[in-house]
């Protein structure tokens, strides 16, 4: 019988100043793990690359043998044409795959940008977020494919 890996998951959203745990996104990628054959465990790290030592360490007491970190972040660019109504945000972030015995970074692949759209400020870090999604979930799913 041999032992099943384990991967710690942090999933992170920061938008006008506060941060989130985007359950659809974290939901997606824990489901695409599982169907790896790999157990998962949720955990909350700082959304900063790479990870002090002792965040690791942290993580280390999930009894995960690595942790996938997916961070995005959310910045409103202002109004849009002087209306004050409309506002515009881009999104951008990383997913990060740390090996926890050996407390290194494995692999790490930047998401492209996303503009976003909305009434307000916040609207438009969500807009962009939703259209960041899914490169975020290929991201994480193509990261783990470098697990030794």
């Amino acid at each position: 019988m041999s032992k099943v890996r384990a991967v710690a998951l942090s999933v992170l959203f920061r938008n006008s100043g506060q941060e989130s745990v985007p359950e659809e996104l974290q939901n997606n990628i824990n489901s695409a793990l599982l169907n790896r054959k790999l157990s998962v465990t949720k955990v909350r790290v700082p959304a900063q690359t790479p990870l002090p030592e002792n965040e690791l360490d942290k993580a280390t007491s999930s009894n995960a043998d690595f942790l996938l970190v997916v961070a995005i972040d959310g910045r409103s660019s202002g109004g849009v044409g002087g209306y004050a109504n409309m506002y515009t945000a881009s999104c951008s972030g990383a997913v990060t795959l740390y090996d926890l015995k050996q407390k290194k970074m494995l692999a790490t692949e930047q998401l492209p940008s996303a503009q976003g759209f909305g009434t307000t400020a916040s609207g438009a870090g969500f807009d962009a977020f939703a259209k960041l999604k899914k490169a975020a979930q290929n991201s994480a799913v193509k990261v783990m494919e470098k697990l030794p």
